[in-house]
């Protein structure tokens, strides 16, 4: 029979695991905001600077503040609508 429980592991090329994984993969998690931190912390987050180092023609302000160019850093430091204060 078949089993995709199965069919992943023997597919799959196991990484080891990183020191952080739980502070972004948690039992209450909502699965969207973990997959957000997870790719911010590997620096992967699709923002602006990034699209516009793929070769996008967009514009680079944040979309939220429009005070400076979208960047990781921005969105978690620096941004007055995203940062608690």
């Amino acid at each position: 029979t078949f089993s995709s429980k199965v069919t992943w592991e023997r597919m799959r090329v196991p990484s080891p695991l990183v020191q952080w994984h739980s502070e972004a993969w948690f039992r209450e998690e909502i699965t969207r905001c973990s997959f957000i931190a997870w790719t911010a912390f590997l620096r992967r987050l699709p923002t602006r600077d990034r699209l516009i180092s793929w070769g996008l023609n967009i514009q680079p302000g944040c979309v939220l503040c429009s005070v400076a160019d979208e960047s990781i850093s921005h969105f978690f430091f620096d941004c007055p609508f995203a940062v608690a204060t």
